[in-house]
């Protein structure tokens, strides 16, 4: 059983299916604004997040190349050796309480 507890102003779900059908784009209505308070402000603005539908486009395509399936599969080494060591340093917290 899962126990949801939520203030008025918010809504969860439990659904994957859900998020597309709440936040997905639908052709002619409006984008559903992001909620700020969830993302930091990054000093001198340009969060991907946070941007304009206009300027939400142009950030990704000029960082979409490095989450291609061939740049993944690349950094793949890399990414594993940060995970373990993340793991690894989460193991130590978790024994020293």
């Amino acid at each position: 059983m899962v126990r949801l507890f939520a203030l008025p102003n918010e809504l969860l779900y439990v659904n994957p299916k859900a998020w597309k059908e709440i936040y997905a784009h639908r052709q002619g209505k409006e984008e559903m604004a992001k909620e700020r308070r969830f993302y930091e402000e990054r000093p001198g603005g340009g969060h991907i997040i946070l941007a304009n539908h206009k300027n939400h486009l142009r950030l990704r395509r000029t960082i979409s190349h490095a989450f291609s399936d061939s740049s993944m599969r690349e950094h793949e080494p890399l990414i594993k050796r940060y995970l373990d060591l993340r793991i690894r340093r989460l193991g130590g917290i978790l024994k020293n309480g």
